[in-house]
């Protein structure tokens, strides 16, 4: 992951990934490091016969509602651009113009091929990715190219495992304020590299330790085209103070990262009662960031961020899961220990009370979860546990120039950085039943609740000489719910699986920034508990698969058309996030995320036809998002809780061209086309 915020570090295909498990709710004292769910990927690998697959999938085959002239609505345009004395159209911009990429035209291949090393050595497994692919916004694009390979050595009870993994991505988000001016907005450039050794020794039948070492080398810059921050030139607006019309971007960010990991994992069945594992884990990071940022024409009023920390963490767990004929219990605890090598203020309210060292951070994790047989076909399970996580490195080292006094008086009004927080802690209770409903059928439903404290916030500092919001562990919330899942195996050529899902999420603060954005603004200080942004009241996804087997259907001229036929479909529904109306009359007062967005859908279909061919396997696809064309709103205007109207339209910054932002709303319909080929 990257170290800095928790997304992924780097790109994996589809090919290379085994197994995909996500671990929501609770889960067992082996993962830490998260307070509400667990990505865990095991990557493939070769065996003792070749196998190959190619795929390409087609770009966009209709064409976006969004990527033309005059949308939605009549485009702003000709805007002047008095400095270079030109007119400013929308054209529909191609990324592969700008990139050149190696092998030009849009499309995603992906491959993998694997088999034997000879001499029996072991086995290898190559896989990756290329993609070029333009946004269905009127710009943007999204660009990668990923490899993934791994060779494994078995020997006796032994067996090593070798990997590579390498990504290079290049992105650009639509922005809607350089409608007319793309070229001048900025993109990102990730590149990542991880480089991993696996040991696995089996001690006999019921005894296994592997053993896991593992670098990953990541690198981020965001910047405009090819240029220096030093060479940006401010955005300059047009009249109606909408697009941006000349200048640039205003943001400028270099940050590199080094991930050292080391893992170790012990399984040990004692009995046919005592299964037990335990392990060990440590990261050491090595982190590296500019990130610059002009907020006036002026290029000495910036803010810049700049750090070379390296803070490590160390984990162990021990977890028994207890079997007899009446009961299964799954218990165990977790050590985590944290070192943000940081310091802030002795007092974060006092600037002058001198800086101190953090205290690296030791805490303990109880786990417990239970299932418990009722009946042949029903079983009672509850699970309780404690789950922490630290803060992102991303807000907590930030601004750290301004833990120096004399520097942050001169500031008008300043977010401080502060390594010096602890961990943010959940502590969730499940409770369920699973019911078996004939041979076909299964029920599951599941009541949860999470309380959530230490969450990262902010607190504002204002009496005095300086004026500034320092990070804090001020936060909390509070997520109750229902999870119900209905699924149907496979049987008479099709499966299906129906989950909805109920849940409350409140709190004082959806995001670690809000309150300090609150006070920027000038808005009250929040002083109660309010639905948070993501409190999402219902869920509900619905998953069917057809698959038809060979000889299936009616034969047409010696030929079977529907054999070896797949139809997926996927269809979400959900029910509309909160936000705060706003009215203008000053006499009216709402209360924080009282009114609700409206209700979005999705339906996704892919459509596969397999053809074997003398050891071969020909496919041809179809794939559809959003095959309805649902007009999914993800933002409406605070003012008319409509999507594309705040009731001002003879105001500033409220022309019909500026307000019918296409990225308000969902991805419409796109329709793709592929082909593969495997042995």
């Amino acid at each position: 992951e990257n170290p800095l915020d928790k997304s992924f570090g780097g790109l994996i295909d589809n090919y290379a990934i085994q197994e995909l498990r996500v671990l929501s709710g609770t889960f067992n004292a082996e993962y830490g490091s998260a307070m509400s769910g667990i990505i865990n990927i095991v990557t493939k690998e070769g065996s003792n016969q070749i196998h190959a697959k190619v795929e390409y999938t087609s770009p966009m085959v209709n064409n976006s509602p969004y990527r033309k002239p005059n949308a939605l609505v009549k485009d702003a345009n000709p805007i002047f651009d008095p400095q270079n004395n030109r007119r400013l159209y929308y054209n529909k911009p191609d990324a592969i113009d700008i990139i050149d990429p190696m092998f030009p035209g849009e499309g995603d291949f992906n491959g993998y091929f694997s088999g034997p090393i000879p001499q029996g050595l072991g086995y290898y497994f190559f896989s990756g990715q290329y993609k070029n692919e333009n946004s269905w916004l009127p710009h943007g694009y999204n660009f990668i190219r990923s490899g993934f390979g791994k060779l494994s050595f078995p020997f006796g009870v032994n067996k090593l495992n070798a990997s590579v993994q390498y990504s290079d991505r290049q992105y650009q988000s639509y922005d809607h304020s350089f409608k007319y001016l793309p070229e001048n907005q900025g993109h990102w450039e990730n590149k990542s590299k991880r480089y991993a050794l696996n040991y696995n020794h089996t001690f006999s039948k019921n005894s296994y330790l592997t053993v896991n070492a593992s670098l990953l080398d990541f690198k981020s810059l965001y910047r405009v085209d090819d240029l220096n921050y030093t060479d940006y030139i401010f955005p300059e607006l047009d009249n109606n103070l909408e697009f941006i019309i000349q200048g640039n971007s205003k943001n400028y960010i270099n940050f590199k990262s080094k991930t050292y990991n080391g893992k170790a994992d012990w399984f040990y069945q004692m009995n046919r009662n005592h299964e037990f594992k335990s392990g060990f884990e440590f990261n050491l990071y090595d982190l590296d960031m500019f990130d610059y940022s002009n907020e006036s024409n002026n290029p000495d009023d910036f803010f810049l961020t700049q750090y070379r920390k390296k803070p490590y963490t160390a984990s162990g767990y021990l977890q028994d899961k207890i079997e007899y004929r009446s009961f299964i219990i799954n218990a165990g605890f977790r050590a985590d220990y944290v070192d943000a090598q940081g310091e802030s203020f002795k007092d974060i309210e006092n600037p002058e009370s001198g800086l101190v060292k953090g205290e690296p951070e030791f805490k303990l994790s109880p786990r417990l979860g239970m299932a418990y047989p009722i009946s042949e076909n029903s079983v009672l399970h509850f699970s309780y546990g404690h789950f922490l996580q630290f803060p992102n490195f991303q807000e907590i080292y930030s601004n750290l120039q301004f833990l120096d006094p004399d520097i942050l008086e001169t500031s008008v009004f300043s977010l401080v950085g502060n390594p010096n927080v602890k961990s943010q802690k959940t502590v969730a209770y499940e409770f369920g039943v699973s019911q078996k409903l004939g041979e076909h059928y299964a029920l599951d439903i599941t009541a949860y609740s999470k309380d959530i404290s230490d969450l990262l916030g902010t607190i504002d500092v204002t009496p005095g000489t300086y004026q500034y919001v320092i990070f804090t562990n001020n936060d909390f919330a509070r997520i109750q719910g229902v999870d119900i899942s209905l699924e149907k195996r496979m049987t008479n050529y099709w499966s299906a699986k129906l989950d909805y899902t109920y849940s409350v999420a409140r709190g004082n603060e959806s995001t670690p920034l809000e309150e300090a954005y609150n006070i920027f603004e000038g808005q009250e200080k929040s002083i109660k508990e309010f639905y948070l942004d993501f409190d999402r009241r219902h869920d509900i996804s619905l998953n069917l698969l057809i698959s038809l087997p060979s000889k299936f259907g009616p034969r047409l001229l010696g030929v079977f058309p529907f054999e070896k036929v797949n139809l997926f479909v996927l269809g979400e529904f959900s029910s509309g996030l909160p936000y705060t109306p706003i009215s203008d009359d000053l006499t009216k007062r709402f209360e924080k995320n009282s009114a609700r967005m409206p209700w979005t859908n999705t339906v996704d279909v892919r459509l596969e036809k397999f053809i074997p061919f003398y050891g071969y396997t020909f496919s041809m696809f179809v794939e559809a998002t959003n095959i309805f064309n649902r007009l999914n709103p993800l933002v409406v205007q605070s003012r008319t809780g409509k999507l594309w109207d705040d009731g001002k339209s003879t105001l500033f910054g409220s022309g019909q061209d500026y307000m019918h932002n296409p990225k308000d709303v969902g991805a419409p319909r796109i329709i793709k086309l592929g082909l593969s080929v495997a042995r």
